[in-house]
């Protein structure tokens, strides 16, 4: 384990102490309306304005991807055909301008799920996986992304991570799971948030980065209790502490 990663863990417990995890819908801090959550394909007109969000985000750099309608509803389809799949809208200007989806997986299912996204086995994650107390299932995010204009502020991240990580916590889940390329931005902030790079891979020409947190109870009770400010400014002293934090250290 890296020392700043336990560096960075051990402050986000200590500051969440005295915060208590609240079911879905009692937190201090309420979901605003702008919010929905799923737990199936979403009827139109919502599906379709979720494919051009979709096709916005991962038409920009690092990923540079060109995805057809039918491809994103049919890994939408897939993504959310299991047990417990949850899927977050975040509505702006009467469009989805950000979402999340995912799933509560048993772990032995988890390496050939990311196989069918990446056409790659992630070899040795269910290892990892496996390390630890209550162990058996991870809250495994399959996307999770905000439009451009809408990445302001720390809400959208609160508000489309939290749902997955309430529902993992009701079935006595403690860790969470997502993938990103090592280019994308949101790494180092989930790095700041106490997520541990554990596994690299190439496919498709890029790199590959598997990003675990084996504890989210702090940041959940962050989602549902501290205000936007506090939460900005222990991001900041998480990100002087990981400042040289890189996936693989």
């Amino acid at each position: 384990m890296s020392i700043r990663y336990a560096l960075v863990q051990a402050v986000l417990r200590v500051s969440t102490a005295r915060l208590r995890v609240y079911k879905p819908g009692m937190a201090p801090i309420t979901t605003p309306e702008e919010f929905l959550l799923f737990q199936e394909l979403p009827t139109e007109p919502l599906l379709s304005d979720l494919v051009v969000a979709y096709q916005e985000v991962f038409s920009e750099p690092p990923w540079n991807e060109v995805w057809s309608r039918e491809e994103v509803i049919d890994k939408l389809r897939r993504d959310l055909s299991g047990d417990s799949p949850f899927l977050v809208l975040m509505i702006k200007d009467g469009l989805v301008g950000g979402f999340s989806w995912g799933a509560i997986l048993p772990i032995e299912k988890i390496e050939s799920e990311i196989k069918a996204a990446l056409q790659k086995e992630p070899t040795g994650l269910e290892a990892l996986l496996r390390k630890g107390k209550r162990a058996q299932k991870v809250v495994y995010f399959h996307e999770f992304a905000v439009l451009k204009r809408f990445r302001k502020g720390i809400d959208p991240l609160r508000f489309l991570l939290r749902p997955g990580l309430e529902m993992g916590y009701e079935q006595g889940v403690c860790q969470t799971l997502f993938w990103s390329t090592s280019a994308s931005k949101i790494v180092p902030l989930t790095l700041y948030m106490g997520y541990q790079s554990v596994l690299k891979l190439k496919t498709r020409e890029k790199e590959i980065v598997f990003l675990l947190n084996k504890d989210f109870q702090p940041i959940l009770k962050l989602t549902q209790n501290m205000k936007a400010d506090k939460w900005a400014n222990l991001m900041k002293v998480t990100a002087r502490i990981g400042t040289r934090l890189r996936a693989g250290q």
